[in-house]
């Protein structure tokens, strides 16, 4: 503002003395003030009950006492001209300066429903105009209220509750201090009324004030985005869009700043976010889950305030409404997730433990409810199991050999319900039945960590240190098993029925990883590699106790046995030289069966047990035949009735053994 300097009015006469304003703004055109002659450029002219002259365009009203009214050119924010106001008796001694409300107002059209903002100045004195401690102003009395209105109705009279007034500035009126003052209003007729107040409600000398630079201008108008009125997150970002006349204020550098509020709509209290800020035009607040929010945002044009080399002229304000406001609940609206947890491929009893757990962005997992749907069979129909539970576990109970399949859903304390998947989350296989026996090497020493099998159930399993095996499966079939390990050879896939009511139960003997037998497993489907000998030549049987086919020696006549041998090469290399293989005898058979070594310096006959008719295992050791070639010779002696006999695994090797290595830790106590 322009600088004063400080002068001491006389005690009988008026002698007011201002400084010259540093920088004089001249001729400025406003093209956008709907006002005639806004800052008192174009005359003043006397009006009736008025002291003084008047502003042209402009009347004036005394609401209280009878002031005088002054084309000034001294003291001034723009131009050559401003309207001096002064207390009537302003220096009388005997009665000093009188109290006085006197009101200047301008009709002026304007478009009903369009948002209009005044802008002016005023500065006031009492106890004359020399700045602070200078002057005499009674701290009682230290006051002119100075304020600004607009009636959106067009009327004229200032004391009606339509006129929109701006807050009365009750600045200490010894500052000497221009003021700017701004108010805002909607227009709701054809033509809106402009006043501008002065109020001295005290009784001192040296009252008085100045008037300048008054402009009416469409308002700045800001527009809320469109904002969605229930969201989950707590933080809620909001934007706006503004709009200015164009021609606002083309004296200058005017820009548009805003001023957001925020209210919590359980407590209608308005909160300022950011204030003449000119870089924002969105903003993220933080609420809380529960609460509504509602926001809006005003313009203010203005020019910057600070080091703005661009800036002319006087800085006026012109201020818009606040926008219409958005309301945003900070809510749960996103549905929790849930999901059954992972089950063992296989269940060993029908009754089995499900578990299941679920997260929600605002619920606590106690808080939530869910839906448990299971299925039988990969293409049963998904039913429901358990239903609005708060429970995360329970126990199913379901039947061997079925399969099933489990899903779930959950809700939140929002009543937010989440999507069965379209695949299950779990699922699993109830055992029917098991597999099992122990897997051996050639001299029946149990071998761990053998792996097992069995098609069509794939699952491999490994025997334990005591050679043990069990292999699952989940329906009546007939499974092919398979068992193998590094170090040894390849035994053919055995065949197992296993239904409901049979457990099957398999030994095994693993064959060396070199086999001297030709054909001991005889799955080429004929004897090649053996020599046959009596009445009843040996056969191809389908009866086999592992692969496809076994050798069978029949005999029914006395006195000629039915043989099967094989000459091959011990070497004296191999590790526990043994003979191993599996024998089977018909139902009711008593011939004698026997198995024989022999070489040119050495013969090594076993005759087997006939303890039942299932496979039996023998083996002998062929350590004393080391370095020889041997004859192998199976023999069924006649005894007049039709006997037989089977053999399959016949094998010679090595009696290996799976390495197991042990690890010992230390001992941290003792």
């Amino acid at each position: 503002m322009p600088r004063m300097n400080a002068v001491k009015f006389s005690h009988w006469q008026l002698m007011l003395a201002v400084a010259v304003l540093l920088l004089v703004v001249v001729g400025i055109v406003y093209a956008d003030n709907l006002l005639q002659n806004g800052g008192f450029e174009n005359g003043f002219r006397s009006q009736t009950g008025i002291a003084g002259v008047v502003p042209n365009n402009w009347r004036a009203v005394n609401e209280v006492g009878n002031p005088t009214y002054i084309d000034n050119t001294l003291e001034r924010i723009e131009g050559a001209h401003s309207l001096q106001i002064k207390s009537q008796d302003i220096e009388s001694t005997a009665q000093p300066g009188k109290p006085f409300t006197s009101d200047l107002y301008q009709s002026v059209s304007v478009i009903s429903g369009t948002t209009y903002a005044l802008s002016g100045l005023m500065v006031t004195f009492c106890g004359g105009t020399a700045n602070p401690p200078s002057n005499d102003c009674s701290t009682g009395a230290k006051y002119i209220g100075k304020s600004v209105g607009l009636d959106p109705f067009g009327g004229i009279v200032p004391t009606d509750a339509k006129v929109v007034w701006s807050p009365e500035d009750r600045r200490d009126a010894r500052e000497a201090r221009w003021v700017h003052l701004a108010v805002t209003a909607t227009a709701h007729a054809p033509t809106m009324t402009v006043f501008a107040r002065m109020n001295w409600p005290f009784q001192f000398h040296g009252a008085m004030g100045y008037m300048d630079g008054f402009q009416l201008s469409p308002a700045p108008v800001v527009t809320m985005t469109p904002h969605a009125p229930l969201q989950s997150s707590p933080t809620i970002s909001f934007g706006w869009t503004s709009w200015t006349d164009p021609a606002l204020r083309n004296d200058g550098d005017y820009r548009l700043f805003y001023d957001v509020e925020a209210s919590d709509v359980a407590t209608s209290t308005w909160t300022t976010l950011i204030s003449d800020n000119e870089a924002l035009n969105s903003y993220n607040f933080v609420g809380q889950l529960g609460h509504s929010y509602a926001f809006h945002v005003r313009a203010v044009a203005h020019q910057p305030q600070d080091n703005c080399t661009t800036c002319a002229g006087v800085n006026h304000f012109f201020y818009g409404l606040y926008s219409g406001p958005i309301t945003v609940t900070v809510g749960d609206i996103t549905p929790p997730a849930s999901a059954v947890q992972p089950l063992p491929a296989l269940e060993l009893s029908p009754t089995f433990t499900v578990t299941w757990s679920g997260s929600d962005d605002f619920s606590a997992p106690s808080a939530l409810r869910y839906d448990i749907q299971s299925r039988d069979g990969a293409n049963g129909v998904w039913t429901d199991w358990l239903t609005n539970t708060t429970t995360t576990s329970a126990f199913f109970a379901g039947q061997r050999g079925h399969a099933y399949y489990f899903r779930s859903r959950a809700r939140d304390e929002a009543n937010n319900v989440e999507a069965y998947p379209s695949t299950a989350d779990a699922s699993t296989t109830v055992v029917l039945a098991t597999i099992n026996g122990v897997v051996r090497n050639l001299r029946e020493q149990a071998q761990p960590f053998v792996a097992s099998s069995a098609n069509p159930f794939a699952t491999t399993l490994l025997s334990n240190l005591s050679g043990q095996y069990t292999v699952y499966v989940t329906a009546s079939n007939t499974y092919s098993l398979t068992f193998t390990h590094s170090g040894f050879g390849a035994l053919p896939p055995m065949a197992n029925v296993v239904n409901t009511s049979n457990l099957g139960n398999v030994d095994v003997v693993l064959p060396p990883a070199f086999d001297l037998v030709v054909n001991g497993q005889f799955e080429t489907g004929t004897l090649s590699g053996w020599t046959s000998g009596g009445l009843i030549a040996p056969t191809v049987s389908s009866n086999a106790h592992s692969g496809q086919f076994a050798a069978q020696l029949s005999a029914n006549n006395v006195g000629l046995n039915t043989t099967l041998q094989q000459t091959l090469f011990l070497s004296p290399t191999l590790n526990a030289p043994t003979l191993s293989y599996f024998y089977r005898v018909a139902n009711g058979s008593t011939a004698p069966f026997s198995a024989s070594v022999s070489s040119s310096a050495n013969v090594s006959t076993t005759t087997p047990s006939i303890v039942s008719n299932s496979w039996q295992h023998q083996w002998l050791d062929l350590a004393p035949f080391a370095g020889q070639t041997i004859t192998l010779t199976f023999a069924l002696q006649p005894t007049g009735v039709l006997s037989s006999v089977t053999l399959d695994e016949v094998e010679v090797g090595s009696a290996d053994v799976v390495s197991v290595s042990r690890a010992f830790l230390p001992l941290i106590n003792r």
